[in-house]
C-alpha cells in the first residue's frame, strides 16, 4: 500500500467525521442518514455500563454471524464481549464466580 501524501493526511485529518461515516456505511452496509446516525450515538454513554470513555469514541458492536448491529460499546465491555465470544451463559457464570467470592 503507498504512502499517503502529506497533502492526503492533511485531508483526512480535517475531513476525519466525514471519513469516519464512509467507514461506517461501508463496514456495515449503511445508508448515509443511519449511518450518521450510528457515528453521532458513539459520541455518547456506554449502552451496557452507561460509561463515557474519555479518550475513545465508543464501538459500534454487531453480531458478527448476522452483521446486524446491536448498539454502542466502550472499549472495555467491547475487549470483554470478544474474550467471552459473545457467550451469555459465560458472562453470566463470570457474574456468579465475582459475587461469590
Amino acid at each position: 500500500m503507498p504512502v499517503p501524501s502529506t497533502y492526503h493526511r492533511l485531508w483526512r485529518k480535517k475531513n476525519s467525521e466525514r471519513c469516519e461515516i464512509s467507514r461506517i456505511k461501508y463496514k456495515f452496509g449503511l445508508d448515509t442518514d443511519v449511518a450518521l446516525y450510528w457515528h453521532k450515538k458513539a459520541d455518547k454513554l456506554c449502552d451496557a455500563c452507561g460509561n463515557r470513555d474519555e479518550f475513545r469514541r465508543l464501538n459500534i458492536d454487531h453480531d458478527h454471524e448476522t452483521g446486524k448491529i446491536r448498539g454502542v460499546l466502550c472499549h472495555g465491555c467491547n475487549i470483554v464481549l470478544g474474550l467471552v465470544k459473545d457467550n451469555s451463559e459465560r458472562l453470566r457464570k463470570l457474574a456468579e464466580y465475582l459475587d461469590a467470592s
